[in-house]
């Protein structure tokens, strides 16, 4: 039941507020956190599918201290590219300026969006309304076929 919950608001956020990677006709909204090891292999999955795209929200749930990465993440001029170096464990370049205050609160509005949509643990997927927890691949490369 929480599933079909979260499915039915998953299809109302906001996505022009996520991380888009990627332009292929298959859409996953995922939450992820940059310090989890998990999201770090899923995020990894990912690069090998260029008939997907993602729109990435974050919910560090379990890494309180991976919103200096996520800010990081929300601030950079290339997202994407800035996502993709958190996510095979590089530091925040020492250059990076300081979150914005309007960065900041992005941060906190997609944390909030991940517990509105009861999501629990990271990560977490929707493809087509269904979601999927953590990184099943196995159950992912069915939902995407």
């Amino acid at each position: 039941r929480r599933g079909a919950l979260a499915a039915t608001f998953v299809k109302s956020l906001p996505l022009d507020k996520a991380v888009k990677i990627g332009d292929g006709k298959k859409v996953v909204i995922e939450f992820t956190d940059p310090d989890c090891s998990y999201c770090r292999k899923a995020s990894e999955y990912f690069t090998k599918r260029s008939d997907v795209t993602r729109h990435i929200f974050f919910a560090p749930l379990a890494h309180p201290a991976a919103i200096t990465k996520i800010q990081y993440i929300l601030g950079a001029k290339n997202k994407a590219e800035a996502y993709d170096a958190m996510m095979v464990g590089q530091e925040i370049p020492a250059s990076a300026k300081p979150a914005s205050e309007a960065v900041k609160a992005l941060a906190r509005e997609h944390l909030e969006m991940a517990q509105k949509a009861g999501i629990q643990g990271t990560p977490s997927f929707f493809v087509d309304g269904v979601q999927v927890v953590g990184a099943d691949f196995k159950k992912l490369d069915e939902l995407l076929k």
